[in-house]
């Protein structure tokens, strides 16, 4: 970018020599809208023009693109000492003065964009491993989930047996008293399928929702439904002395949370505490709102206050050291 079209030539004419893809401008507006256009990977202007000149385009570019825009190299017959100050101020990268001495213009080119390659290249192995690092936290996620189920599926195999059997000998009733047509006893018998039916497609469902890859996906949600559902699945695996109570204090609001999410933290805390308990005890799940007053904001130090929704999960187990 110079309004000289001689310098602005040649300064080409050198650079394409050098394998340099130059694209030029003679103001300051007009190469706004080439950057946007090409969007280089470094800016080579004077600082001198009229209309916008060099300073107030860098600063524009800077304001638009931030830490994103490309390295700039302001070229310029100013060597004051508060000219340089200015440039580096607004985010310049590197500041020549003419004339121009054309070894070190092309030397501090040729370091400013190779710097800038290897910066990107950089920039991009770190999303890649940013990326992969997510993949695997999912992937150990998923596998602890899993793991969890695990430790499950006995008793919710009983679980699914005796209503199985339910089903099962309800059925051979129905038909006994269907032969004898005894149609009072048949509809009884017929609820009580229908009853066991639904009883396993909700425990089938649960561990669905469970084991499934979680979304994340947030919505407003009532506290005690996942905790019902959470439970449910739970005391199918407990022995008849262990027993989860909860407590859930009156009014508390619905919360925007990941349900499937807080379904595997409340389901790994109970698991643990029923490791911890020898078969017998009791866990008890905690649900109130605390409430702090008069509490200085770190940031604008101002007061405010915040209330918070907290959940305790507690266990008359030993512990673990």
């Amino acid at each position: 970018m110079d309004d000289d079209i001689i310098v602005q030539s040649l300064i080409k004419g050198i650079l394409e020599e050098e394998n340099y893809k130059v694209t030029t401008s003679s103001s300051g507006l007009s190469s706004l809208e080439i950057y946007e256009q090409v969007k280089p990977e470094m800016v080579l202007m004077d600082a001198v023009m009229p209309g916008m000149s060099g300073f107030e385009a860098c600063v524009e570019l800077v304001s638009r693109y931030g830490e994103k825009v490309a390295p700039i190299l302001i070229v310029t017959s100013l060597s004051d000492t508060s000219s340089v100050d200015e440039a580096f101020a607004i985010g310049v990268s590197d500041f020549i003065t003419k004339p121009i001495h054309w070894p070190v213009l092309l030397k501090r080119i040729e370091r400013i964009v190779s710097g800038n390659r290897n910066q990107i290249k950089l920039n991009q192995e770190r999303i890649k491993t940013r990326n992969q690092r997510e993949r695997y936290q999912k992937q150990l996620m998923q596998t602890h989930k899993m793991e969890a189920l695990g430790k499950l599926t006995g008793g919710i195999a009983h679980e699914f047996n005796n209503l199985l059997a339910a089903i099962m000998g309800y059925n051979e009733l129905l038909k006994v008293f269907l032969e004898s047509e005894d149609l009072e006893k048949c509809k009884v018998y017929a609820n009580e399928i229908a009853i066991a039916s639904v009883r396993s497609r909700d425990l089938i469902k649960k561990m669905s929702n469970y084991s499934d890859e979680e979304k994340l996906d947030y919505k407003v949600t009532k506290l005690d439904l996942i905790l019902n559902e959470v439970t449910t699945l739970l005391q199918a695996t407990l022995t008849s002395d262990i027993q989860i109570k909860i407590n859930i204090e009156k009014n508390i609001p619905d919360i925007n949370i990941a349900p499937g999410k807080f379904h595997q933290v409340i389901m790994n805390l109970c698991i643990n505490s029923r490791d911890a308990m020898s078969g017998k005890g009791d866990i008890y799940i905690n649900v109130y709102t605390k409430t702090i007053e008069e509490t200085v904001c770190d940031s604008c130090n101002q007061m405010f206050f915040v209330s918070y929704i907290c959940m305790d999960i507690v266990d008359t187990g030993t512990g673990i050291d």
